[in-house]
This record gives C-alpha cells, structure tokens and sequence, in this order.
C-alpha cells in the first residue's frame, strides 16, 4: 500500500482530489449547518483522522486554499 504513495498515477490523484472536494463540501454544509442551529455559538468542533493518516496524505494547495476560504465564508 506504500508503493501507492510514492507513485500515484494521475488518474489516482485526480480520483482521491475529488474524493476530498466532496468531503470538504460536506464539511462545509454541516459547519453551516451547525451554525445556523447554533447561532449564539462560536465554537466548532471537528473531528479529524488519526494524525499519523493524515501526515501520509497531501493535497493540492489549491484544494486546501479553497476550503479555507469557504470555511471563512461560511
């Protein structure tokens, strides 16, 4: 399963960036959504996946720049 890591083939890139994208969205609607129950509160809480996942995976600047910005906007 390492061996994927270190040589993805684009198809395998582009695949799991939109995989992330949707997610991200999904993200972001339930932040609004939470938001939108819990307008008094400012405080969020997500739950990430185990940081030792999370350090074997990276993605595109331009994806995460994106969900920055749409967590802002929301």
């Amino acid at each position: 399963m390492r061996e994927w890591y270190e040589n993805p083939d684009q198809a395998e890139v582009d695949q799991a960036s939109e995989v992330a994208r949707r997610l991200f969205d999904k993200s972001i609607e339930a932040i609004k959504t939470a938001s939108e129950k819990h307008r008094s509160s400012k405080v969020f809480t997500i739950n990430l996946p185990d940081p030792e996942i999370q350090n074997d995976v990276s993605l595109p600047e331009d994806l995460i720049a994106e969900f920055n910005q749409k967590l802002v906007d929301a």
